[in-house]
Formats: structure tokens, C-alpha cells, sequence
């Protein structure tokens, strides 16, 4: 017998480790697939290793002119609007356009959206929630807001009416000048997070105390709820387990090295030192006990050389 079952705690196989998330990405106005897959390319790995991302092009062409012009045309739009962005032309297609595609080739844990991108999936969200949309396709799980706004149309104050429940995360740049229309966005979601950045209307470059937020959000999006429930029961064996480790440092002045961080069945070296076994060691907790997320420290214990 292994020294985790002398504990009473089993070993967790890949299949209960959260797998990527499947995001369906809607880029920015006048822009395309190709430009958005190439501007979240500035993220940090760890969060790249949470998502599946999947970029589908706008249906209309620009109907005026690029913010890019120049950079990889052609461009396209979800929908054309009027100075004042109160009313829009091609919405409803869009909206079917996008249904279908997750129809063909769903199915998506949520979408992700910059700019005009974003409107639309916070848009989708909220039909989804009030069954007028994607009724067909799986509930979305998370929708991800980079540089969204609240805009004063009509057409859209259906989905500004109540509180959209899907988790979300929002992304402000302290320059954007649609940041007070982005603030007011976020007010429609019951659970958002917000990131704020130092940049402008764009998708930002993370800083390291923002990718590990953004990272920890995934990671706890990702998880499967039997495998959190699990843990919420085992937690008190693995202080105990903790605890034990200690006492054995105490008393034989072992060798702990932590080799590796694993993230929903992914390994990111930390260390490049041998291991030779590895045990499920620490989860972390909210205020009030409970898991928070399920970053799994992995370690290895090694007597010291003789030499």
C-alpha cells in the first residue's frame, strides 16, 4: 500500500483534472479572425494552456474604414451602426450566423470577445439566459469582455434588462476611451471579474499579478464540479498529510523539492531537477476553508547523496 492510501486519499487521474476551456472568439470591428488570434498572442503560456481557442470570421465586410488599415486585410464587421451607435444594421444575422457555427461545430464552454466582439458575446450571454438564442447549443460558461461597452441602442436593451448570470471576465484599460461605457457594462453581470490595465482600447499585455488572476479564474471555470466536491471532503486529510511531510523534515532532514505546478493536466517546469515521485500536496483556500482552485503542487521527497 502507497503511502496517499495510508492516508485515506486516492490518486486523481486526468480525467478529474478541468480540461481546456473551448472559447469561441469574436474579434473587433473592421478587423478579422486572423488579427484577434495574432493580438492574444501577447498573453503569458499559462493562460494559452487553459483555453482551446477557436477564431471565426465576422459574415459582413468593413463598411468603412479599418483602425488597422494596412495590417492584414481584408477586414470585417458583425454589423454596420450609425454615428451615434444607436442603431445597427445586420445584428439579427450575425446572431444567427454565429448560432449556426456552434451548431456545426460545437460544442463551446463560452466565448471571447474584444471590442465589437465583446457586445455581441455579453449579447448572446444574456439571449441564451432568457431563451431567445443558442437554445439548440450547451450553456455557456464563461464569456471573456475585452474592452466592452454598454451601448445606447434600442436593438440591445433586451439583454440590458435584469442581471446576465453567466461568469465573466472584464477587461478595462485605464486609457480606453470607451472605459466608462466598459464600466458600466460590467454592472449588468452577477459574478464578474475585472482586470484592470494601464492601456488603452486594446488587448492588453498582462502583468505578472494579472496573469495569475486571470490564470486562477480559468483554472476554477475549468474544474469539474465532482472533482471540487471531492476535494471540499478530502481537504482535512491533506493538512494531516501536510503536517506529516513536516514532521517528517523534522525528524530525517529530507530533501523536499518542488519540481512542478500542474494545471489542468498540464506540467509548467519550475524546477528542472530530477523527481522521482510526486504527490498531490496542497490546494488553495478562500477566507473560509474552502478550495478556491485546484492548483495541485506536485513534489518529491529525496534522501540526501551519502557523498
Amino acid at each position: 500500500m502507497d503511502f496517499m492510501s495510508v492516508m485515506g486519499i486516492e490518486a486523481f487521474d486526468e480525467a478529474q483534472i478541468g480540461r481546456r476551456l473551448r472559447l469561441l472568439c469574436l474579434h473587433g470591428v473592421r478587423t478579422s479572425a486572423k488579427i484577434l488570434r495574432r493580438q492574444l498572442c501577447k498573453w503569458d503560456d499559462s493562460i494559452h494552456e487553459l483555453l482551446d481557442l477557436t477564431y471565426l470570421q465576422a459574415p459582413f465586410p468593413a463598411a468603412g474604414k479599418s483602425e488597422v488599415e494596412g495590417v492584414f486585410p481584408p477586414y470585417f464587421e458583425w454589423f454596420s451602426f450609425n454615428k451615434e451607435f444607436t442603431e445597427y444594421e445586420g445584428l439579427p444575422e450575425a446572431i444567427e450566423y454565429i448560432e449556426q457555427y456552434i451548431k456545426d461545430n460545437g460544442p463551446f464552454d463560452g466565448l471571447l470577445g474584444f471590442s465589437q466582439g465583446a457586445v455581441l458575446s455579453a449579447y448572446l450571454a444574456s439571449l441564451q439566459e432568457k431563451g431567445l438564442a443558442l437554445q439548440n447549443a450547451e450553456p455557456l460558461r464563461l464569456i471573456v469582455i475585452i474592452s466592452g461597452a454598454k451601448l445606447p441602442s434600442p436593438q440591445l436593451e433586451s439583454a440590458y434588462q435584469g442581471t446576465i448570470r453567466c461568469p465573466s471576465v472584464h477587461f478595462i484599460g485605464r486609457k480606453d476611451y470607451s472605459r466608462n461605457h466598459g464600466e458600466e457594462f460590467v454592472k449588468l453581470f452577477e459574478s464578474p471579474l475585472v482586470i484592470e490595465h494601464s492601456e488603452g482600447h486594446t488587448i492588453p499585455l498582462l502583468d505578472a499579478d494579472a496573469t495569475l488572476e486571470v490564470v486562477d479564474h480559468l483554472i476554477q471555470e475549468s474544474m469539474k464540479s465532482p472533482f471540487t466536491s471531492r476535494m471540499r471532503e478530502i481537504q482535512p486529510r491533506l493538512m494531516s498529510l501536510h503536517k506529516l511531510i513536516e514532521l517528517l523534515w523534522n525528524l530525517t532532514h529530507l530533501n523536499i523539492y518542488t519540481i512542478l505546478t500542474k494545471k489542468c493536466g498540464k506540467f509548467s517546469t519550475l524546477n528542472r531537477r530530477r523527481f522521482q515521485q510526486g504527490m498531490w500536496f496542497r490546494v488553495s483556500s478562500n477566507k473560509n476553508g474552502a478550495p478556491k482552485t485546484a492548483i495541485l503542487i506536485c513534489f518529491t521527497v529525496t534522501r540526501p547523496n551519502s557523498d
